[in-house]
């Protein structure tokens, strides 16, 4: 204990089994601050029994001084005191509030060494550092030793089911809950709750919540706040605002998982009413708030109106918030979008939004990008796609073509890896390689990330998504190759300049006959609230972004069903990247894809959703890429082959 400077002045030794160490004790007890609790203790030193010092480990628990904690563990072995389980349960608790659950673990495991019994007080503590460390499976292993030794109690269900909330480990908190009975406390409850909320499961969020009553808990802020919060998630506006207003007592998270579930369901003005409502009420609106109140898609008008409301209210601005701001104004009113650039912002994606609202003025879009050149932000490839974009829809051309060489070249300047073809040829799927671009036949049974993931750790180069298919979708997937190449990439995609061609099969009412051509525009709109499904869908909508997509008629195939009008073979090209648009379009006029339930598809001709891109133009950095797989005899296209085979059988 040498560390601790000072020592007991010579009229404090003569008491030593007096009155004057037991009012000691108290006085370390007594300290505020773990600090102070130490010097005392080191001014006692050659007089302190093990009782100061579990009094000064405790002062460190309760005011994160986890080191000094461990220190003074170690000092009692030098001053030959006894290590008893009450200065190891605080050690356990200073560590495992300061986070450090791994040390916490240490002084826990320490314990079985020194042959000093654990009691619930230890397990409890141990598994609350676990708890707040989100390592759910170390709380979990050591609540069963613990009911190995003796019945856990409320504090101990408490600690696991926390544990398990951080992970969204939801069926285990409710397996924990059930097995408390009448030991649960509230905070079990509050526990089980919030881990239905972070696992999505509103409808066991809220019925815990009806339940509490029964077992003579009244639900308080907490038990509240995580089921609004889990009908949020769940887009069900209603009853978060039911709740709300049922609460018994509300705080601000209250309010900004109210305001974001009005947000989620595109309620803009329920949104701001709710906003306008905690003032009143004495609740300080944050930057959540507002920032929820903002992704209600409220008109541009009100989005400015927001910002302007956050500014008085001394909210520091963010750049999402500044985006936000700049995408409500849009193309329409790109003024106003350019105007909220100044005074000037250094944050490039404000830039890049207010690019997006110049696309229609090209001059504008120009004079951005040079002011992004001259304020040295780095200009991406989406930043650079938009601008040629902007050029192109003015009938400017020869422009467009000279800032896109200008590009190739300067993306060229950066390190290309070289991808080696027996690496390639071994990693058992279809590729065409170009400069700064790879193209690989995707299955239908993985994602594009894990396709990423596979050519990146086989090739040991820095690879990218620049567009993805969906999980159920086979075809042409490209990466692209060095950061010069996902930035040319990038541009072009930017620049719509990228030609994809899908097959599908659809079912439903023809669209006439072999050759027939049309072009599908309805906006579509990323919809969290769609009849409650599980998943988010896309829907056409006023609200929603440009889209565009034409469709030509293959092969027209006799019905497998009776209440199925026709099936129908399509190429179908995307002018635009909207998130499930060629699912989202047919499926808006009554002909959703073989196979795909989540669209409205009944053909049950048992596949995954029949989506193939078989078709990719663009231009790599030597100026010219184009990659082709039709249905190839892979095994990853069989499901879809074995399709068509069965209709073209019985069409003879």
């Amino acid at each position: 204990m040498a560390a601790i400077p000072g020592g007991a002045p010579p009229d404090e030794r003569e008491f030593v089994g007096g009155e004057r160490l037991p009012r000691q004790q108290r006085a370390i007890r007594s300290c505020g601050a773990w600090a102070s609790a130490v010097a005392l203790l080191a001014s006692l030193m050659e007089v302190a029994d093990a009782v100061c010092f579990n009094a000064a480990i405790a002062s460190c628990s309760s005011g994160g001084g986890w080191q000094m904690a461990l220190h003074l563990l170690g000092a009692m072995g030098q001053q030959m005191l006894e290590l008893g389980v009450n200065s190891c349960n605080s050690g356990i608790s200073a560590c495992g509030r300061a986070g450090q659950w791994e040390a916490a673990l240490a002084v826990f495991s320490s314990m079985a060494s020194e042959r000093i019994s654990r009691t619930a007080i230890s397990f409890n503590a141990a598994m609350s550092a676990c708890e707040k460390a989100t390592c759910w499976a170390g709380a979990l292993v050591l609540f069963e030793q613990l009911a190995l030794q003796e019945a856990p109690d409320a504090v101990g269900y408490g600690a696991a089911i926390s544990a398990c909330a951080k992970a969204s480990a939801w069926a285990a908190a409710l397996g924990l809950l059930g097995e408390a009975g009448a030991r649960a406390s509230g905070i079990c409850w509050n526990a089980a709750i919030t881990a239905c909320e972070k696992g999505e499961q509103w409808e066991r969020a809220l019925l815990l919540l009806s339940r509490m009553p029964d077992y003579q808990l009244r639900p308080d802020v907490i038990s509240c706040n995580s089921a609004i919060s889990a009908c949020e998630k769940s887009s069900s506006w209603q009853l978060a605002l039911a709740l709300l207003h049922s609460a018994p007592e509300t705080d601000i998270i209250s309010f900004n998982a109210a305001i974001s579930a009005c947000s989620k369901g595109r309620f803009w003005t329920l949104a701001l009413d709710l906003l306008a409502a905690l003032p009143a009420r004495r609740l300080r609106r944050d930057g959540v708030t507002f920032a929820a109140a903002a992704n209600a898609a409220a008109p541009w008008a009100a989005a400015l109106a927001l910002r302007t409301a956050a500014a008085v209210d001394g909210v520091p601005r963010s750049t999402a918030g500044e985006v936000r701001a700049i995408d409500a104004c849009g193309q329409q009113h790109w003024q106003h979008a350019l105007n909220l650039l100044f005074p000037p912002m250094t944050e490039a994606n404000c830039f890049h939004a207010a690019l997006g609202a110049c696309v229609g003025h090209w001059q504008q879009a120009l004079q951005v990008m040079f002011e992004m050149q001259q304020l040295r932000l780095h200009i991406g490839g989406v930043s650079w796609g938009t601008v040629l974009r902007a050029m192109l829809l003015g009938g400017e051309e020869e422009l467009a073509a000279r800032y896109s060489e200008q590009l190739r070249r300067q993306c060229l300047a950066e390190p290309l890896p070289e991808l080696p073809e027996p690496v390639l040829r071994d990693a058992g799927l279809e590729v065409v390689q170009g400069k700064g671009v790879l193209a690989v036949l995707k299955p239908g049974n993985c994602t594009s990330e894990s396709v990423l993931e596979l050519f990146s750790a086989r090739l040991r180069a820095e690879l990218a998504l620049v567009s993805r298919l969906d999980a159920g979708t086979s075809g042409v997937l490209p990466l692209a190759v060095g950061r010069g190449g996902r930035r040319w990439l990038e541009a072009q995609f930017g620049a719509r300049q990228v030609h994809k061609e899908y097959i599908c099969l659809c079912a439903g009412e023809s669209f006439g006959a072999e050759g027939t051509r049309f072009s599908i525009d309805t906006p579509l709109l990323l919809s969290n609230s769609w009849h409650q499904c599980a998943q988010p869908r896309v829907v056409p909508s006023p609200e929603g972004k440009e889209a565009r997509t034409e469709v030509e008629v293959l092969e027209m195939f006799d019905p497998l069903r009776e209440d199925t009008e026709a099936v129908m073979l399509l190429a179908v090209s995307p002018l635009t990247g909207r998130t499930h648009q060629i699912r989202a379009h047919l499926s808006s006029l009554g002909r959703p894809l073989v196979g795909d339930r989540l669209y409205g598809d009944k053909s049950r001709l048992g596949c995954r959703v029949f989506l193939h891109c078989r078709r990719l133009r663009l231009l790599d950095l030597a100026g010219v890429f184009k990659a082709e797989f039709q249905l190839p005899e892979a095994d990853s296209t069989r499901d879809l082959r074995n399709v068509l085979a069965k209709l073209r059988e019985k069409g003879r």
